[in-house]
């Protein structure tokens, strides 16, 4: 269910991939601690490649076979700024229902781009928080809210759709406490509820295993968190 509309996901994508670009820059040798493997040069050379490949798709010279381009962490410092205003302006061309492919069960239209560009940008810009010292600054609620939606709609539905063996009777309820609001998801089917509550930035986080899932178990298997993909 899509809870924030085209020009609410736009906004935050800008603002997200500028703040990507500025902490990356300000610690491109650091390690960016959610993500270990990656130095804040890493995580910009990433998002880069994703910021390039994304207009292709729209314009139909890629596929989703198609690789995201090489980038080095020296050309991403130079290109970052042009490859996000190249994006940006290709999403914001773009009405809701164009066509364009995606990889999911999703409808192939361009809003699941325009969310999936906003989600991308929300999680990395947290990523690129971690290089500091200080404690990231939370995704913004509502966007969480819509993250974890996305979540389920793309991830969650194409994986038990591409495998069939994984489905279960299970559901996970998530309680986000600063939105005083409740999501249920069955995994496909109905089951024993494992909840997990805290703000809706710490759950998406945790669904994408930026911070343990664990920490915010209530009651209900924990085992299904300690299962929990990791993609």
């Amino acid at each position: 269910m899509l809870t924030l509309d085209h020009g609410a996901l736009l906004e935050h994508a800008a603002r997200d991939g500028h703040e990507i670009g500025r902490l990356c820059r300000a610690a491109p040798e650091a390690t960016v601690r959610s993500c270990p493997e990656w130095s804040g040069a890493d995580l910009l050379a990433h998002t880069t490649a994703f910021a390039h490949w994304m207009p292709a798709v729209f314009a139909g010279t890629s596929t989703m076979t198609t690789p995201l381009p090489t980038v080095t962490p020296a050309e991403a410092a130079g290109d970052w700024d042009g490859a996000l205003d190249s994006l940006l302006g290709t999403l914001r061309a773009a009405t809701a229902d164009d066509p364009v492919p995606n990889w999911s069960t999703s409808p192939d239209t361009a809003i699941f781009w325009i969310r999936r560009c906003a989600q991308e940008f929300a999680v990395h810009r947290w990523d690129a928080a971690t290089t500091g010292t200080a404690e990231p600054a939370p995704i913004h609620a509502e966007l969480a809210r819509d993250g974890i939606e996305e979540y389920f709609d793309a991830f969650t539905a194409t994986g038990l759709a591409v495998h069939p063996e994984l489905a279960a009777d299970a559901t996970i309820t998530l309680e986000l406490t600063d939105l005083d609001l409740s999501i249920s998801k069955d995994l496909p089917r109905p089951g024993p509820v494992t909840r997990m509550r805290g703000t809706a930035s710490e759950l998406l986080l945790a669904l994408w295993h930026r911070i343990d899932p664990l920490d915010l178990h209530v009651d209900g298997d924990r085992g299904l968190l300690e299962r929990w993909p990791r993609i």
